[in-house]
């Protein structure tokens, strides 16, 4: 069912993983990249990445954790997100605030608590839902203009369709 709903090349893919599991072990993983092998349409985004900070003590660690280790080629890049720990009763705007401030405390960690720190100019862009929204404010609008003609046309084809059947 998930293979035939996400195998329109019209449909924007969402694997959402947890920081925890490894690359080489993800079932999904195999199964979106047959649904779109070149992960040209698939967003990949890494949750809870905070847990995940205390197992890196040097750089290469860093970096191949964020490379994914090859297993999703050199042009597919994930991103890494963590949430406030306890969301309690606040409001949205303080949500919001917090949010920003764990995205600030994971790049803090990744520059001061890994030795030599990570390569910044090659994943700072992929680190925090505040990258994460810009991302997806700068890609979905190109995004539905790309699919606005085959959307069109299919609309047309089922009124067509409809006015035949009156």
């Amino acid at each position: 069912m998930v293979k035939s709903l996400a195998s329109p090349p019209h449909r924007l893919l969402l694997f959402l993983q947890q920081s925890s599991v490894e690359w080489c072990s993800s079932l999904w993983l195999d199964a979106i990249r047959e649904i779109d092998p070149s992960f040209k349409r698939t967003l990949i985004v890494v949750s809870k990445f905070d847990n995940r900070l205390k197992e890196f003590t040097e750089k290469w660690e860093v970096d191949r954790y964020l490379s994914a280790s090859g297993y999703l080629g050199d042009n597919t890049h994930p991103f890494f997100v963590a949430l406030p720990k306890d969301r309690g009763t606040i409001s949205n705007e303080e949500f919001r605030r917090q949010i920003s401030q764990v995205d600030t405390e994971v790049l803090r960690h990744l520059r001061e608590g890994v030795n030599g720190g990570f390569d910044e100019d090659k994943f700072r862009p992929f680190i925090g839902f505040g990258r994460l929204r810009d991302y997806l404010e700068e890609e979905l609008p190109k995004r539905y203009k790309e699919a606005a003609p085959a959307t069109l046309a299919l609309l047309e084809q089922r009124c067509d369709e409809v006015s035949i059947d009156f």
